[in-house]
């Protein structure tokens, strides 16, 4: 938190553990939300490798890290005459495509970032996941 409060960002939370995103906030969500990313992947695919992630006689990994919409958000509104701007939770989770993504023994990896079906993004809470 600290790190974010030197790059402008509030932290305001309204609602037991539900942030207010504003506009400032989304964009240093997106960015640490792709750095996460990258890291995570990197990690599991290293762990896949070390750990018997090799087909034998292979170079080919067992699994992949699989990311995409998997889920769809929608805004979290205005409750109590607070506006959440940016913030929401999962408008649907793509279930099934999860599963067929996990038969092929892929790890599918989501993010915090939502988008709603009219392309606005929307910061999610990982727990509503």
């Amino acid at each position: 938190e600290d790190e974010g409060a030197d790059r402008g960002y509030s932290g305001k939370v309204m609602m037991s553990s539900i942030r207010v995103t504003d506009e400032d906030t989304l964009r240093v969500v997106k960015e640490e939300a792709g750095f996460v990313r990258f890291e995570i992947e990197r990690r599991l695919a290293k762990s896949l490798r070390l750990h018997g992630g090799l087909v034998k006689g292979s170079e080919s990994l067992v699994g992949n890290v699989v990311s995409g919409n998997f889920y769809s958000a929608q805004p979290f509104g205005v409750i109590d005459g607070i506006d959440y701007c940016w913030t929401g939770f999962p408008r649907k989770v793509e279930v099934e495509r999860i599963r067929q993504v996990h038969e092929t023994n892929d790890i599918v990896l989501l993010t915090s970032l939502g988008v709603s079906p009219s392309g606005e993004i929307f910061n999610v809470n990982s727990e509503f996941l």
